[in-house]
């Protein structure tokens, strides 16, 4: 589970004297005192194999040494030396005449290790101590040369030096302190250094330990045969995370907390430690069902409290219970720096309530067989893993985890320099159900089999129905027989043979969203539902085949609810007859469905009384029931009500509860778990109130809107955003009938002409769709266009079609151009468009390169590239390509704006992602969209853009540089501070990211460009001395990433003075390769190379990917912010 990191060893190879300096020193040749000697010191790396994923780094990267500070202290633990190796000692050539104080050292990727030497001078004497400490000035780490030329006096000094993290992050940047010690050190008068007769030799070791886990879906059977279909990991966050360690390794840790300290006490302690934000996963294969993340810590080797009471694996996070059931915890309150902070603690029965543990939230999906409960169930689950250096020899087959052996689970410690793999693999939900099956009685009684899994399961008998952030309808059918504890007997005439079964009347509904959660009290059998948020949902009954027999498949048209609310009918209403002569026909004059009501529109609390009826009325006479004869695949009687449901986009104008508006209620409900609503249901919850499980006729589940923009509440400066669904259900590789053309003509690119603006795709897709008055502008906010008067809905929308089929009328509809209009609805069912009702459009280019710069906050479903891992290893280009259709024409040619979503910002037009003049591959049939909506923006102002990202300051001179603030997005989308060099990574890493400020150099450097040099070369030579040093930057700047390089093109190239755009589009390059060429496939990254030639990315007029074109750069630095 865990492998040592690989040490680095400082061999002693000459005598050592006296030097007594421990600052920077410039490099010039000195004289060596009398007894003095100089001595040459070699070191090197031992290579570890290594999993590079996005957020962890590479070997290379964890080994190199940039600088170091040696100490020399003599028996007595005086200090007789030290001195600090900065970049301005390092040499290249050995052979020129050198100084007494140089070092160097360079990464060998045939031998994955790190080597060089250093030299210096020492006194000779026995019993001399040697401490080493490497990349000091860390920005991750608050150790600097100054700091320990000042605090460190002696050897007790440094032994306890304490480091401490400057920024609460697991992320790591390019500098991994390391510390070595050598002690019993003979250093003789001929240079000579031993350790008991043997050559001197330092081992380095991180202060970081590196954690992975895999998550995987297991295949094995539960105690009742059922088998897991799918697990999706979704978000993971670290609790109890260090802040601070000793630099030397130590017996104990700087933030050990005795295992016996009280509660009371947790406040003095808690300083010591944070808790992350919840991420999402890194890595995601759906084919295989493998997802995974990497973090770096400092070590925590807490002890347990109770180490008697771990019996098992499943003791380890057990927690401690109150006397109603539910689980302790404990609220802290601490300063850091001078900033208060507070949180809540949970309060384990065994381990260290300091010891470091993980969360994963995740989603189960089963399909049951035999179960009395239901058919279908689906789970959003949280699972709590302590780490430690603890081992598991886990059963593949099953049933359950009883043959599943575990060893030191009573171990929670986590080390220093070690790497540490946990493969969690998700077979079941089942101990979930049985303790909230268990829970109904005393505290004593309820079964806990696996403390650490917690969540709410759902149990559907006909289906869980899921729906993306957008208007949906889809059709839902309750069969009789769902109605019945263990199905419905029915007589030849249909008549029901045990009525005794009928559980209807005991089933009632809840709904889940961010407002509210629950169901409603009911009271002389009224449904009293006040505080609670049901009002997302409507329903109509489905229309019936030609002879009235059997309800269709077919969806329904949408009715305002508060104008037509569903009504019983003395007499039969005819569906051909006007509503204005007592019949049941649509607005537009077809038939509607007639019956003994309306034909009106059911809130859920309404459904849930028709239904309970209908089952009643069945009971008495088949006939006077609305239940059909429908019949199941072998011919059986199998009546059924199919309705159509309407479910309102996952949006608030107002609070659901109070009625009160505010422009930013928005930031409420984005990100949120999905919203759900259970019909005729009932529930059961855990003592500890943390595990619920729900059984339901039908359960509809919304995934919410998903959105990059900063949704802290106290963020007031930003008020307006946009947000994306959750995925395209049009996608280029699941498209039904082969709609993933632009237009409905295959070879037909272009767009309308008028579509030119850059950040508005609300106008851009009303002109693309044949709706806009005016004309639009061609700038960030001065659009001024209006939808045109008595378009009908009924031009473009065929409402009436099954749940699998696209809702756009056929010929000139049916197409990916027409498609976001399918996420909107006649909310007022007047049939007329109205400007309030296009609410969801086609994104602009601008809003894809955002989309595709904030991806580290989205779903893997919901990103510009969401191919899987197989996906991305075949050599279909339809498979492994992915490119995406914007609502903004190209500045060239009347086509659209494509995003090569495989290459993250490169840009095209839309019959330049067709031709066949493009290489490897290039020439693609099949495209897709996103569809997004404003935020905070009252529907019907169209011409209101949402703030952008970006805010840029500046004019780009060299007495005022561009500036970038880039606080409007979503902190979990941003990358940590740092003022080094970035480490050398794919575009797919967390080190492609933006920092909340950074500053842009006013010209490209070096002005004559470095010939002689490509792509790979130009950053080796980063990696090895700094941007600086290699001679691309001024001192303070470094070489940008790909999505800094992306900002300057789409966001700071168009803001006037000097034109940033045109200026860096002169051949600079980045730190950043591509995830599917040649530097990935070298380490190890891929299988297979898409192409030979395009190796990393590049500005030229494009950002693009090029193996040998750039030669210059344009330098940024980040603006250190709160």
């Amino acid at each position: 589970m865990n492998n040592r990191f690989a040490s680095i060893i400082f061999i002693i190879l000459a005598e050592l004297c006296l030097v007594s300096s421990c600052v920077r020193e410039s490099v010039e040749p000195e004289n060596i005192g009398e007894g003095e000697a100089v001595v040459t010191l070699a070191f090197g790396t031992t290579p570890m194999d290594v999993v590079l994923t996005r957020a962890g780094h590479s070997l290379e990267t964890e080994s190199r040494v940039f600088n170091m500070h040696i100490f020399v202290f003599d028996e007595q633990g005086n200090k007789v030396a030290s001195h600090f190796f900065s970049d301005d000692f390092k040499q290249e050539d050995e052979s020129a005449v050198l100084p007494v104080k140089w070092w160097n050292g360079s990464y060998k990727s045939g031998s994955k290790s790190f080597t060089g030497k250093m030299r210096l001078a020492v006194p000779s004497g026995s019993g001399m101590k040697l401490y080493l400490y490497t990349n000091l000035d860390s920005d991750m780490v608050r150790v600097s040369e100054e700091l320990l030329s000042h605090s460190i006096q002696n050897e007790g000094d440094l032994i306890k030096f304490q480091c401490y993290l400057n920024q609460n992050i697991v992320s790591r940047n390019i500098l991994f302190p390391m510390t070595g010690v050598l002690k019993d050190v003979t250093i003789g008068s001929d240079g000579a250094m031993t350790v008991g007769g043997q050559p001197a030799v330092i081992n380095l070791e991180r202060i970081d330990a590196k954690i992975k886990f895999d998550f995987r879906t297991g295949g094995r059977t539960d105690e009742h045969g059922q088998t897991i279909k799918s697990f999706q990991a979704l978000q993971w966050r670290v609790f109890n995370v260090p802040r601070t360690a000793f630099a030397i390794k130590r017996d104990m840790d700087d933030s050990t907390v005795p295992a016996e300290t009280p509660v009371s006490e947790y406040d003095k302690h808690a300083k010591n430690f944070f808790d992350t934000e919840y991420v999402n996963f890194e890595t995601f294969n759906n084919e295989t069902g493998e997802q995974s993340f990497t973090f770096y810590m400092l070590e925590n080797r807490q002890n347990p409290k109770n180490p008697a009471g771990i019996k098992g694996y499943q003791d380890r996070s057990r927690q401690t219970k109150n006397t109603d059931g539910t689980n302790q915890s404990v609220h802290v309150s601490y300063v850091v720096d001078g900033k208060p902070y507070e949180r809540d603690m949970r309060v384990f029965a065994n381990a260290n309530d300091f010891s470091t543990y993980v969360m994963v939230k995740g989603k189960v999906t089963m399909d049951l067989k035999n179960d009395d409960a239901g058919q279908v169930l689906s789970a959003d689950v949280t699972y709590l893993i302590h780490l430690g250096e603890w081992g598991a020899d886990i059963d593949p087959a099953g049933p359950g985890d009883k043959n599943d052996e575990y060893s030191n689970y009573d171990n929670f410690k986590v080390l220093r320099n070690t790497s540490y793999t946990y493969t969690v693999t998700v077979n079941s939900v089942n101990n979930i159900r049985v303790e909230v099956e268990t829970s109904g009685g005393a505290v004593s009684d309820v079964v806990e089999n696996q403390p650490g899994a917690t969540g709410f399961v759902t149990i559907a008998r006909e289906e869980i129905a899921l729906c993306d952030a957008h208007y949906e309808s889809k059709t839902l059918t309750f069969h009789l027989a769902n109605f019945f504890d263990g199905g419905v007997q029915l007589d030849a005439n249909g008549m029901v043979q045990n009525a005794d079964k009928c559980v209807s009347d005991k089933l009632t509904w809840e709904v889940d969203t961010p407002f509210s959660t629950g169901g409603p009290r009911i009271i002389d059998g009224i449904d009293i539902t006040s505080g609670l948020d049901y009002r997302w949902v409507h329903f109509r009954l489905n229309k019936k085949d030609d002879a009235g027999n059997y309800y269709s498949d077919k969806r329904r048209k949408f009715l305002d609810p508060d104008k037509y609310p569903f009504e019983y009918s003395s007499s039969l209403r005819s569906g051909t007859v006007a509503r204005s002569n007592g019949g049941n026909q649509e607005g537009d004059g077809t038939a509607g469905l007639s019956g003994y009501h309306n034909d009106g529109v059911f809130d859920i609390v309404a459904l849930v009384k028709y239904m309970k009826d209908q089952v009643n009325k069945y009971l008495v006479d088949p006939a006077t029931s609305d239940f059909d004869q429908g019949t199941d695949g072998e011919g059986n009687l199998n009546p059924k009500i199919s309705v159509t449901v309407f479910v309102n986009e996952y949006y608030y104008e107002a609070h659901p509860l109070t009625g009160a508006k505010s422009t930013t209620l928005w930031k409420k409900f984005v990100n949120q778990p999905d919203r759900s609503v259970h019909i005729l249901c009932n529930s059961d919850i855990s003592k500890d109130l943390e595990s619920r499980a729900t059984g339901s006729v039908v359960t509809i589940q919304q995934h919410a809107i998903q959105c990059i923009y900063n949704t802290d509440e106290h963020y007031t400066s930003l008020q307006t955003a946009w947000g994306v669904e959750y995925t395209d259900e049009f996608s280029d590789v699941s498209s039904p009938n082969g709609i993933f053309t632009y237009n409905t003509s295959p070879t037909n690119y272009e767009c309308s002409g008028s579509n030119t603006n850059y950040a508005n795709g609300l106008v851009n897709s009303l002109f693309e769709w044949g709706m806009a008055d005016g004309s639009a502008g061609t700038s960030y906010n001065d659009a001024n266009a209006s939808i045109k008067n008595n378009i009908k809905w009924g031009t473009y929308m065929n409402f009436e079609v099954d749940n699998s089929v696209p809702q756009m009328q056929e010929n000139d509809y049916k197409a990916l151009r027409y498609f976001c209009m399918a996420r909107n609805r006649d909310n007022n069912g007047d049939g007329i468009i109205d400007g309030g009702e296009v609410r969801w459009y086609l994104a602009s280019i601008n809003q894809l390169i955002e989309m595709y710069i904030g991806q580290g906050l989205l779903p893997h479903q919901t990103r510009i590239y969401n191919r899987t891992k197989s996906d991305m290893e075949s050599a279909d280009p339809e498979r492994w390509r992915q490119h995406v259709i914007s609502s903004t024409k190209n500045s060239s040619i009347r086509n659209p704006e494509v995003l090569w979503g495989e290459e993250g910002v490169a840009t095209s037009h839309l019959n330049g992602s067709n031709t066949s003049s493009w290489t490897d591959g290039e020439k693609l049939n099949k495209r897709s969209i996103r569809c997004v909506r404003n935020l905070g923006i009252e529907p019907g102002n169209i011409n209101e853009t949402p703030q952008s990202l970006m805010e840029v300051t500046g004019k780009g001179t060299a007495d005022d540089h561009y500036v970038v603030k880039c606080t409007n997005l979503n902190h979990a989308a941003l990358r940590y501070y740092t003022s080094r060099d970035l480490a050398y990574s794919s575009n797919d890493s967390e080190t492609n990211r933006l920092y909340k400020v950074f500053e842009i150099y006013h010209e490209n450097t070096p002005a004559s460009g470095i010939s002689g040099r490509n792509f790979v070369t130009h950053n080796e030579a980063i990696s090895k001395v700094g941007s600086v040093v290699a001679g691309y930057c001024p001192e303070g700047y470094r070489v940008p990433n790909q999505l800094e390089l992306a900002v300057m093109k789409f966001f700071v190239g168009t803001k006037g003075g000097n034109d940033v755009g045109n200026d860096v589009g002169d051949k600079t390059f980045s730190r950043t390769y591509w995830n599917l060429g040649t530097v990935a496939k070298s380490l190890g990254e891929i299988t297979n190379s898409k192409s030979s030639t395009k190796t990393g990315f590049v500005y030229e007029a494009n950002i693009t990917l090029s193996e040998n074109n750039a030669t210059k750069a344009r330098c940024v630095r980040d603006i250190r912010v709160d």
